[in-house]
């Protein structure tokens, strides 16, 4: 088995305190900051100075994130958090309503409301019951709202 310390992300609420702590000591250099982030976030390798130099550079749009998605190490597509947010709401009314939704119900709903949202075939889900049905319970099961 072999384990590869390459293409380690930092999630973006990781970046933003690499980026904080960068205005604090703002003479340290891309080295210490990525030594700083490895010790900070248990880290095995320490990023280079390059990643480093790109988290500082796009400082501004870490900022942007919304705090939901800063835990995150990559941001949904935004046809992704529509298409989930449509989702999600119908579950809601038809567990209120006391309605059962079986997975295949939740992929077929999924397809029409990819289709109405008009995220392009490329960009959809392949919404199948070990792909994207697993993941988007996993996702709204009611132990991630504890974390």
């Amino acid at each position: 088995m072999q384990e590869h310390a390459r293409g380690m992300r930092l999630a973006k609420q990781q970046q933003l305190d690499l980026c904080a702590m960068h205005t604090r000591e703002s003479t340290s250099s891309l080295a210490v900051l990525g030594e700083w982030a490895r010790e900070k976030f248990a880290l095995e390798k320490a990023p280079g100075k390059s990643s480093v130099k790109r988290i500082l550079d796009k400082e501004s749009s870490l900022k942007l994130v919304a705090v939901d998605f800063r835990c995150r190490k990559k941001i949904p597509r935004a046809s992704m958090v529509a298409l989930d947010s449509c989702l999600v709401e119908m579950v809601l009314c038809a567990e209120q309503e006391h309605v059962p939704i079986s997975g295949r119900m939740l992929m077929i709903l999924g397809r029409l409301y990819a289709e109405a949202l008009h995220i392009p075939v490329s960009e959809r889900p392949r919404f199948t019951r070990d792909g994207w049905l697993k993941h988007f319970l996993r996702r709204r099961s009611p132990s991630q709202e504890d974390r």
